[in-house]
């Protein structure tokens, strides 16, 4: 009953709050599904098209994140839209789990392996993402306001300079915590206080299990494959900020959006949720739009609305495709919902030299 609450009630009700929070905050709701229909329909379809090839860079940088496989983008695409369909359906975003779940299913890698290459995906899409917002900022900072106001609450220049601020030594961190572990004398470290600490039992698995999310940072090792990774996330990033432009173009009062300015609503999103508390992040994307739309001076107080629509139309063809694509791959590849909330058995593998020998 308590797995059910977490589940499912809690996150249902976060969203739900979420959403009444934008609707209380908008100017004559009703005509948002006038908004929405004005929009052309090969505007959809561009949408949906652009949204498609940037999963489509995500399958070929998840493959330069795990070389020495012989992996393809197919492979690689089938996972990654079944772990986007899971975030769609639950909260946590537990379709990273999922979607290492499924590739271990199918190809010879240990899912602690591909969750380290995950975790690493992440860390470059927070380095591109802070770089590309200074850039922005940097383009775009005489014509943002020194403080937007959205309902209660008033967003200031500082505020926003400071979260990235801490958003980039969080990600410079954590980036240099994993550069670390790949050097031999700092794991054999680890691994001797794991060791220690912990009975054969205990450790002998959680070591190996060590050296196969270690195994995750590999591709950092090759220069030529950092260079491949950085260019796939910035195509990634950049056919996201794509679509969002070419959306803009359905709405009059969006018309004038440009490229940068595209790029930072995309950003905007991203941090508004980097909450994982509702499935699919309904609410928080939304906030997210319409914060971004107002700081940008993109709309005035009054247009609320029309953020709103364009919001939910993004978002919408964002998550629909994902759907029906991902639950696809997961009837052809034979697996159930069941088997993606659990990390298959790890195969045994290469035990690192420092494994302490069995204890009676």
């Amino acid at each position: 009953m308590r797995g059910f609450l977490l589940r499912g009630v809690l996150p249902a009700l976060v969203t739900g709050g979420l959403l009444y929070v934008c609707y209380r905050l908008i100017e004559e709701p009703e005509k948002i599904p006038g908004h929405i229909a004005a929009v052309p329909w090969h505007i959809h379809a561009a949408f949906i098209v652009i949204s498609l090839v940037s999963m489509w860079c995500r399958a070929i940088r998840w493959r330069a994140l795990l070389p020495g496989h012989g992996l393809t983008s197919h492979q690689c695409f089938g996972p990654l839209m079944i772990g986007f369909m899971m975030n769609s359906l639950l909260p946590a975003r537990a379709g990273e789990f999922a979607r290492c779940v499924a590739l271990a299913q199918k190809a010879p890698i240990p899912f602690t392996k591909a969750f380290g290459s995950v975790l690493l995906e992440r860390i470059f899409d927070g380095v591109v993402l802070l770089a590309s917002l200074a850039v922005v900022l940097f383009l775009l900072g005489a014509t943002l306001p020194t403080e937007v106001t959205f309902g209660q609450w008033t967003l200031r220049a500082a505020e926003m300079q400071l979260a990235v601020k801490s958003s980039a030594v969080l990600v410079l961190v954590v980036l240099a915590g994993i550069v670390v572990t790949l050097i031999p004398v700092t794991r054999r470290l680890m691994e001797r206080v794991l060791a220690g600490v912990l009975p054969a039992k205990l450790s002998r698995p959680l070591i190996t299990q060590l050296e196969h999310l270690i195994g995750g940072f590999h591709s950092l090792r090759s220069p030529l494959a950092v260079l491949a990774i950085l260019f796939w996330t910035v195509a990634v990033w950049a056919t996201v900020a794509l679509s969002v432009w070419v959306m803009a173009w359905g709405f009059p009062e969006l018309s004038e959006m440009s490229f940068a300015q595209a790029w930072a609503v995309v950003v905007f999103v991203c941090v508004a949720i980097l909450l994982p508390a509702s499935p699919g992040y309904w609410g928080l994307y939304e906030i997210g739009v319409i914060a971004s739309l107002l700081t940008l001076g993109l709309i005035a107080d009054g247009q609320k609305g029309i953020a709103f629509a364009y919001s939910v139309v993004i978002h919408v063809w964002q998550i629909i495709p994902n759907l029906i694509i991902g639950l696809y791959y997961l009837w052809a590849d034979g697996l159930r919902l069941g088997q993606l909330r659990r990390a298959p058995a790890a195969p045994p593998g290469p035990v690192s030299p420092c494994t302490p020998p069995a204890r009676d």
